[in-house]
């Protein structure tokens, strides 16, 4: 029984947080490349990088 008492405790305290920590590895960027004069800047390959 105490262990079971236990086993209650830590799933109502941590599983919302283990469930919550998850991440989608998945977004979306979208946006216009212009040049210093502002007009479009054709198939202009743009590279996202983590900082």
């Amino acid at each position: 029984m105490k262990r079971l008492i236990i086993l209650l405790v830590f799933i109502l305290f941590f599983g919302p947080a283990i469930a919550l920590s998850q991440e989608s590895g998945y977004g979306a960027i979208s946006g216009t490349v212009t040049d210093p004069s502002g007009a479009v800047v054709p198939r202009a390959q743009v590279t996202v990088t983590e900082t």
